[in-house]
């Protein structure tokens, strides 16, 4: 017997990749709003007589990455239209058909509290959630609070799905991945949450192409008086050794002007990585004319990102390394993470090298999977390394910035006198892997 009909896809939902596509067309389209309604109506019509009520669950909104604050206000109406529509319905067939809005990872709506909040006082006769247990359980949610907070919001269950979800203690081990792999497939996202300290964090999908895909990053190098040829060269020969994908360089390489120490960078010229060696300027590179650094380094193999980015593909798989210039450049090279990004492809690992760590918030709304920095040093030496923290918010290693991965590195050389104390210098390895984050120094 039909009571209920999924208006979640509106594609189709087998086709061999679906991915992000099962998300669109999102809230803020007519498409979106007259595909509900012609459903609802459909619905109506094939209801047994003796059912009055039947439902219909949909997407939350949108993508989060693909939603903006227009769109917040023109899903809002949308949703109000349908209400609208489905009332109409019911004077019509005697028919009562609701809507109800799918909580899911990765969307605007992601939990039943936030849907709680989005819900209230928005046509509550017609418009609830669709409960479902295991988007519930991956983002960790108590199903009694849950409910709670619904209440309170005067909004209603329209639809429960019993699903679940996949728990795995150690899905870095060898047998958390042979058991994972068991479930891959090039359809659908494959997404991870875990709960550590009582937050929430997680993947939404990384290609199996670019599962190991390695990134050796350097960052405050500072060649100048002090680090000359033979700290170079040695850099170089190190990093070959690890056999990069693609050298991240996250800013300050440079301490002096291009006719000082451009002999010193000369081993740069043997830098080797699949994919190449990419570049954004930290502060330091503006106080010694970024004007003739850019280009001197250019010509030793470096690619500059200038508030731009590059797209690495492996196969059907795609990386995109964007990259933006520091504040200090503001009079020529004005940073711009928007632009950095803009025409990304939607379906792309995102890596962002920027050399201060601040910029971390606007690559959590862009989408970002994982930003590269450095700046802080991490302190360098005593007792810096302490009064650092007052005003820097990370000063070195991995952290969750949102939904972005941001590693902050100590530094490949040193600033100012020859000397680290307590804090060693690095050249950093960051393996991508679809199981866990990993970064090694």
């Amino acid at each position: 017997m039909l009571r209920t009909v999924n208006a979640f896809p509106f594609r189709a939902f087998h086709a061999d990749v679906v991915k992000l596509d099962v998300y669109r067309p999102n809230w803020a389209t007519d498409a979106r709003r007259d595909y509900t309604l012609g459903l609802a109506r459909l619905l109506a019509e094939l209801l047994p007589d003796d059912v009055d009520e039947g439902s219909i669950s949909t997407l939350p909104l949108g993508w989060r990455t693909e939603w903006s604050g227009e769109d917040a206000a023109a899903g809002r109406r949308a949703l109000e239209e349908v209400a609208d529509g489905l009332a109409e319905l019911r004077d019509d067939t005697g028919k009562t058909i609701r809507l109800a809005l799918e909580p899911e990872p990765g969307c605007t709506i992601e939990t039943v509290a936030q849907a709680a909040a989005f819900l209230d006082g928005l046509a509550p006769g017609w418009i609830g959630l669709c409960l479902d247990a295991c988007h519930l359980a991956v983002q960790f949610e108590d199903a009694e609070t849950a409910l709670a907070q619904l209440d309170a919001a005067g909004a209603h269950v329209v639809k429960a799905q019993v699903s679940s979800a996949l728990r795995v203690p150690v899905p870095g081990s060898d047998a958390g991945r042979a058991f994972l792999e068991g479930f891959a497939e090039p359809r659908f996202l494959h997404q991870t949450r875990e709960c550590v300290a009582g937050a929430v964090h997680g993947t939404d999908d990384l290609p199996e192409a670019l599962d190991g895909y390695r990134i050796v990053q350097w960052s405050d190098v500072h060649v100048g008086p002090t680090i000359q040829r033979r700290f170079v060269a040695s850099l170089v020969e190190r990093t070959n050794a690890l056999d990069a994908d693609a050298i991240a360089i996250t800013g300050d390489l440079v301490d002096s002007y291009v006719h000082e120490v451009g002999d010193a960078i000369a081993p740069l010229r043997d830098l080797r990585a699949r994919d190449g060696v990419f570049y954004v300027t930290g502060n330091h590179e503006y106080y010694w004319r970024a004007s003739e650094w850019i280009p001197e380094l250019q010509r030793h193999g470096l690619q500059f990102l200038k508030n731009e980015h590059r797209i690495i593909k492996r196969g059907d798989a795609k990386l995109v390394m964007a990259g933006v210039t520091d504040p200090v450049g503001r009079y020529t090279h004005k940073q711009d993470p928007d632009r950095a990004l803009a025409g990304a492809p939607r379906d792309a690992v995102k890596v962002l090298l920027s050399h201060r760590p601040q910029t971390a918030k606007d690559a959590d709304r862009l989408g970002v999977h994982l930003q590269l920095s450095g700046h802080t040093h991490g302190g360098q030496f005593f007792p810096f390394n302490l009064f650092i923290r007052w005003f820097q918010p990370v000063v070195a290693g991995l952290h969750r910035i949102g939904r972005t991965w941001l590693y902050v590195s100590r530094g490949t050389g040193y600033w100012g006198p020859p000397s680290r104390l307590g804090v060693h210098g690095e050249i950093t390895l960051i393996e991508l892997t679809t199981s866990s984050s990993a970064a090694r120094s």
